[in-house]
This record gives structure tokens, C-alpha cells and sequence, in this order.
């Protein structure tokens, strides 16, 4: 979980001190739908914080496989 929001605020802030227009962020169809894993709650709340901001985005979400 802490890479997530870790990796997600500083790439956030690069992208505003850097004049970024547009996120685009990569996501999974789905990720509260199986909140007991921690990585789909660590998708959650990156989904959120990208959410948050202040760069406009675009999220784009695949299924996962296995």
C-alpha cells in the first residue's frame, strides 16, 4: 500500500512542477470488487489520489488474467 501512495504523490507532484496537461493512469476493472487483496485496495487508493489532484486524467482499465 505505501509504495502506491508513495510512488502516486511523487509522480503527481512531478507532473504538476513539470506543467503536465494529462495523466493517463493504468488500472484493473473492478479493484473494490476484490478489496480483500491488498493489491487491489493499493489500486483503490491510487485510483483516489489521481482522483484528488489537480492534473485532469484518464483512467484506463484492463481486466486481470490468471
Amino acid at each position: 500500500m505505501s509504495f502506491f501512495e508513495t510512488s502516486t504523490r511523487n509522480l503527481l507532484n512531478g507532473e504538476a512542477a513539470a506543467g503536465v496537461k494529462h495523466h493517463v493512469a493504468l488500472s484493473v476493472v473492478g479493484p473494490d470488487r476484490l478489496s480483500e487483496s491488498g493489491y487491489f485496495r493499493a489500486k483503490i487508493v491510487q485510483e483516489k489520489l489521481i482522483k484528488n489532484g489537480t492534473i485532469p486524467y484518464t483512467h484506463c482499465s484492463g481486466d486481470a488474467i490468471f
